[in-house]
C-alpha cells in the first residue's frame, strides 16, 4: 500500500507491483496523451516570432516544449514497464 512520505512535496512510497499498475496506461489513456503531445506541437508549430516582445516566444515555447516532453516521458515510462513484463514472462516460460 503506498505511503505518503513527508518531504517538501507531495511523494508517495510504492511497491515495485504498484510502480507497475501506476503507468499501466489503459489504450485510451495512451491515446489522450498521444492527443495531448500532438496539441501542444501544433500549437508550438504555429508560434508566431514577435520581435518586438522576443522573450514571451521563447517562453511559450519552452512551456510547450516542456509539456510534449513530459508527456513523452509518461508514455516512455510505459513503453519501459510493458517491455520489462515481457521479457520477465518470457524468461519464466523458459
Amino acid at each position: 500500500m503506498s505511503q505518503l512520505l513527508s518531504n517538501r512535496f507531495t511523494q508517495f512510497s510504492h511497491s515495485s507491483l504498484e510502480q507497475l499498475e501506476g503507468v499501466n496506461f489503459t489504450q485510451l489513456q495512451r491515446e489522450v496523451i498521444q492527443n495531448l503531445i500532438s496539441e501542444a506541437a501544433l500549437e508550438k508549430v504555429a508560434l508566431l516570432f514577435n520581435s518586438n516582445n522576443p522573450l514571451q516566444f521563447a517562453q511559450q515555447e519552452a512551456e510547450l516544449q516542456g509539456k510534449i516532453e513530459i508527456l513523452e516521458y509518461l508514455l516512455l515510462q510505459f513503453e519501459s514497464i510493458s517491455q520489462l513484463v515481457v521479457n520477465n514472462n518470457f524468461n519464466s516460460e523458459q
